[in-house]
């Protein structure tokens, strides 16, 4: 669930900062993962309605190192092509630099015996304002390639696992919670439910059984970093659940896909004067893995 605010306000992409430290000895296993993202964020504001058509491919090199005496492991991902595949007139510019940027980025994670990540560097969240203009609308563009939650929850169904102690039918939770920062947060559990097999292959359903958490006095009394401060939001979700491929014999996902909508309306305070702005997102996210490199998309 990326941080979606897509208004006509400013831009907010989310981008990440090279990892200082190298990671102590070589990995144990490296795998190659290809994430596909499709967003159609709309809103409507006073009357006017905008709607984005955005369509962008990430492949990145997984690294593992063998976990430590507590059971906790180092993972690094380190960026290597991105590339959009389609955008609408306003979001073409926008979004080809900062997928530009993430060229040759890392992110770092410790994920715990768990399977819960609880350290995560290298991620930088950018408040960059662009201009734009749409037919006799003018302002800037608010929007987030992919944000802190949304890379931590991405890679957490690259490195699924199913739980050793619960090999029948039986459901499984995790907890979940996504910050949106000041547009509130998701919280909640996914439910994972195995699936049909074949052969070695294991398939596996989830759902996010998430509630919705308005921004607190913090967000409302924040001093607003640009012309735009949230003073409140609502948010339901429509649907938040996804399918898993899962190789038996590597121990590894294959492929994995996620589906998420929501709708709801801000409040925001612009230069002065509070509107009122209706916004609907829906995602589609699909994650492939396998040990050969992947051969970019091109547009």
């Amino acid at each position: 669930m990326f941080r979606l605010f897509t208004t006509l306000f400013v831009l907010s992409i989310g981008c990440l900062a090279a990892a200082a430290e190298e990671s102590e000895g070589e990995p144990h296993e490296a795998f190659y993962q290809e994430l596909e993202v499709q967003r159609q964020p709309q809103f409507r504001m006073q009357g006017i309605e905008l709607s984005q058509q955005l369509h962008y491919q990430i492949v990145s090199w997984f690294q593992l190192y063998e976990p430590d005496a507590a059971g906790n492991q180092s993972v690094v991902q380190e960026i290597r092509d991105a590339t959009l595949i389609a955008a609408d007139p306003l979001s073409q510019t926008v979004f080809a630099d900062a997928l530009a940027q993430l060229k040759g980025r890392q992110l770092k994670y410790r994920v715990a015996a768990d399977g819960s990540i609880f350290q995560f560097t290298g991620y930088v969240n950018r408040q960059d304002p662009v201009n734009v203009a749409a037919e006799d609308v003018t302002g800037m563009l608010v929007s987030n390639v992919i944000d802190e939650d949304g890379w931590k929850e991405l890679a957490l169904l690259t490195l699924f696992q199913p739980p050793k102690d619960s090999p029948g039918a039986k459901p499984f939770d995790q907890p979940t919670r996504h910050d949106w920062g000041s547009l509130g947060s998701w919280y909640g559990d996914t439910r994972f439910q195995r699936g049909k097999r074949r052969g070695k292959l294991q398939g596996f359903g989830f759902v996010r059984q998430l509630q919705y958490l308005p921004p607190g006095n913090d967000a409302k009394d924040a001093k607003p970093a640009t012309a735009l401060q949230v003073r409140d939001a609502k948010f339901v979700a429509e649907r938040a659940d996804g399918q898993i491929v899962f190789d038996t014999r590597s121990e590894r996902v294959t492929t994995a896909h996620e589906w998420f909508s929501a709708k709801g309306t801000v409040t925001a305070n612009v230069l002065g004067s509070d509107i009122v702005i209706e916004l609907h997102e829906r995602q589609q996210m699909a994650i492939r893995v396998k040990a050969e490199r992947f051969v970019p998309r091109r547009p």
